[in-house]
């Protein structure tokens, strides 16, 4: 009789562990109530944009949401299930992250256990380089699960070619409506073309066919070059001395997933390959060195582009002496996966009564929560028309258009906007003289260290409502402060004004729906 292999159970535990861990993470990305907007535009016009949609600064210029399959789910899971139903969408992601590492693990020769491993390791890179919610962490998921699909078209176990090519070309359209990173799909079409053999070339020919397929099924497949041109060109924020997390050198940020990454080539054992395979390997795995030694953002380039490395360094862990050891280790890794929910679970106890539905839209976004008293306060006290011009920040803008859907942001965490309005966010670059459209906006939420404040405290045209309080989790943060024009107030503001600045206040009970 047969006995039953542990860890088929031990990935299913696995897989529940990855659910808990990413399902209690906060809905604290500082992008993501960006992707929501954008996914509530796409909803509402039923179609993608090609010119920008929100920010004043920019009206009529080219911006294309190469994001807007996870927008407009995130959305989507927003209006139908609230906060709760991203949670759980967080949660399948997970699950789904660490069966794809199996599957990958699967179609490249590797056993069950070994197949867990790399799933399990998958999880935790994902959860490394994308620890919120956003659309990167599908990425997650879809990269191998296009590996997977790669060799089971081009070496198949079955005589149809069918079904593989069908999920290649489903993953490929998916990537390519999900994040900017898609043309990584193609990673395994070069190690295939390196190692193929005669037989094989005419399905690698179906594979690189389909894969081209996927990316022109986008509507965007006709502006590719320009989505590229917009997003990678220069920035005043990303090009500064100090650039977003995201962007610092990777090694600064995760040495430890970067140095096990940059000792892969000497844990595989490549010997048994041919010189070919072996370039486009080191190919690859370099590729992903230089992109995350440069950038954090590059982690995960890096270990999609690494997998087979991965699966080659699995193959060399020893076999376990018996049965009891082998389960003792099917047992060990989902509960060492687990161990690192608790820390979500806290910030989930902290951060989740300010998770709010369709009502009230607030969300404990971790740069921009400290602006949710004068959101409030504008909510409350004035009646905002479409289009109302806001001079805010970076950091600022993403959440408070969610927020606040009928203002027009001067600018947010998307990089498309012109210096003259990033730079008040780049003082390194800028001293005191870059102030921010700040004269033809209507109203004001920047915070009050900004130069702008001063300048705006003093000029008759405009009034300072009042000071936030400070986030409950970020204390040390700059507080943010509200203004607006006397003019815009006396047109607009339902109830009397207090007759000084004030200190504005997180409400004592979060609506949370």
């Amino acid at each position: 009789m047969r006995r039953y292999d542990p860890w088929i159970l031990s990935l299913a535990a696995c897989c529940m562990a990855a659910a808990v861990w990413a399902g209690f993470a906060p809905l604290a990305d500082p992008d993501f109530p960006m992707h929501l907007s954008i996914g509530e535009w796409i909803s509402t016009q039923h179609r993608v944009p090609f010119k920008e949609p929100f920010a004043w600064t920019r009206a009529g210029e080219p911006y294309y949401a190469y994001s807007w399959i996870a927008q407009l789910a995130f959305f989507a899971t927003m209006r139908a299930f609230g906060p709760i139903g991203l949670h759980v969408l967080a949660g399948v992601t997970a699950m789904t992250i660490v069966l794809a590492g199996a599957a990958a693990g699967r179609s490249m020769g590797l056993d069950v256990s070994r197949s867990t491993i790399l799933g399990v390791l998958s999880i935790v890179t994902a959860m490394e380089s994308t620890p919120f919610l956003r659309p990167q962490l599908f990425m997650f998921a879809l990269l191998p699960l296009a590996w997977a699909s790669a060799f089971w078209l081009v070496r198949p176990r079955s005589a149809s070619p069918v079904y593989p090519a069908l999920a290649l070309w489903m993953i490929t359209a998916l990537a390519a409506g999900i994040h900017i990173t898609f043309p990584v799909v193609a990673a395994p079409l070069v190690l295939l073309w390196a190692r193929v053999r005669a037989d094989e070339i005419p399905r690698l020919i179906l594979a690189t066919v389909v894969v081209m397929t996927g990316w022109f099924t986008s509507p965007y497949a006709l502006h590719w070059p320009d989505v590229f041109a917009l997003n990678f060109g220069y920035d005043a924020i990303l090009s500064g001395p100090s650039p977003p997390g995201e962007l610092t050198p990777g090694f600064k940020v995760s040495p430890l997933v970067g140095v096990g990454l940059a000792l892969l080539p000497f844990l595989a054992d490549v010997r048994a390959t041919r010189l070919a395979e072996r370039l486009a390997l080191a190919l690859l795995w370099l590729a992903g060195l230089m992109l995350f030694s440069q950038y954090f953002k590059g982690l995960g380039p890096w270990w999609w582009c690494a997998l087979p490395l991965v699966v080659m360094a699995l193959r060399r862990l020893p076999e376990p002496s018996d049965r009891r050891i082998d389960l003792s280790w099917a047992v060990l890794t989902p509960l060492a996966l687990l161990a690192f929910a608790p820390t979500n679970i806290r910030l989930w106890k902290v951060t989740h009564v300010y998770e709010g539905g369709m009502e009230s839209r607030s969300l404990p976004s971790l740069k921009a929560f400290a602006t949710e008293p004068a959101a409030g306060w504008l909510e409350s006290h004035t009646e905002i028309p479409r289009g109302t011009r806001l001079l805010t920040t970076t950091n600022y803008g993403s959440y408070l258009k969610w927020r606040l859907p009928a203002v027009s942001e001067s600018v947010d965490s998307r990089s498309v906007f012109p210096d003259s309005v990033e730079l008040p966010d780049v003082p390194s670059l800028s001293g005191d003289r870059a102030m921010g459209p700040w004269a033809s906006s209507d109203i004001a939420i920047v915070p009050e260290t900004y130069p702008v404040a001063a300048v705006l405290d003093r000029h008759p045209e405009w009034r300072r409502i009042g000071t936030a309080v400070r986030a409950p989790w970020a204390p040390t943060a700059p507080r943010a402060g509200l203004w607006a024009k006397r003019a815009w107030l006396a047109s607009h503001a339902r109830t009397s004004l207090p007759v000084s600045s004030m200190i504005l206040k997180f409400p004592e009970s979060p609506r949370t729906r």
